[in-house]
């Protein structure tokens, strides 16, 4: 099947996050837009950011704390709360896009603006770490998001691959942090019947570390900025080495100011 392929550079959107009461000191929250994009180092610098690692230091993470018992009961009321849609009937091929690119650099923003958005079911990993702490009786608190991104992201794949079986259409929204994972579920997938759609976001290692610092002070989850800023490169490697696999039946690159895809 052939492979349709876009490019296009342009404007960087930060990913939607919902506000999280508390995240930061309010008076902070003054300086939650900047006039441009950051340098890395400048970000670090930041009060809130030196603020938030200091909270962090020394901390597990939910995976390291949990039992394996604790992990599937979570998985499981992630799944039956997610909004699904219905299989796709015999004799049709369902649909898995995977939208990737790095900490902020859209990917939310990109979805909620796809013309076919309600015809998936749409796992967003991040958006399930609320969840996890309401399940385990831990207040959630934006600057702990680093805590929980292990296991949410683990449930992330899992849930898909899940929902592949179940031959439901899937939207998936991920960091692509390696290649690994991604193309043992194309390769499902693929084996399954579905077509399989990688869509990347590009951005720059000082928009997604400026962007991250923006969501968490606007009360949304921190990042790491050196974290968001090395998730550049390996996002954009990712979908360089993935894009061409023969599981893939499209591969392109968001054009942000698009409309609708």
């Amino acid at each position: 099947m052939s492979k349709r392929r876009k490019s296009s550079t342009q404007e960087s959107d930060s990913d939607a996050s919902p506000a999280t009461a508390g995240a930061v000191p309010a008076d902070l929250h003054k300086s939650a837009k900047v006039a441009r994009p950051l340098s890395v180092a400048e970000v670090t610098r930041h009060p809130a950011v030196k603020e938030a690692r200091a909270r962090l230091a020394g901390k597990p993470n939910t995976l390291e704390e949990s039992t394996p018992e604790d992990v599937r009961t979570t998985k499981l009321e992630i799944y039956q709360a997610l909004s699904k849609t219905p299989p796709v009937l015999e004799g049709e091929r369902p649909t898995i896009r995977i939208v990737m690119g790095a900490t902020a650099a859209g990917k939310s923003t990109a979805i909620a603006r796809m013309a076919d958005t309600g015809e998936f079911t749409l796992v967003q990993p991040d958006n399930f770490q609320p969840r996890i702490a309401s399940l385990r009786k831990q207040q959630y608190r934006a600057a702990d998001a680093p805590l929980y991104l292990s296991e949410a992201g683990r449930i992330g794949s899992q849930t898909v691959e899940r929902l592949i079986g179940e031959r439901r259409n899937v939207l998936y929204e991920t960091v692509a942090a390696s290649p690994d994972r991604l193309r043992q579920l194309g390769k499902l997938a693929h084996k399954l019947g579905y077509e399989v759609e990688l869509v990347y976001i590009p951005s720059t290692p000082e928009e997604s570390a400026t962007g991250a610092l923006e969501r968490y002070l606007d009360g949304g989850r921190f990042v790491d900025p050196e974290t968001a800023a090395a998730s550049v490169s390996k996002s954009q490697e990712v979908f360089d080495t993935l894009k061409d696999e023969k599981f893939v039946t499209r591969a392109e690159q968001y054009a942000k100011r698009a409309q609708k895809i």
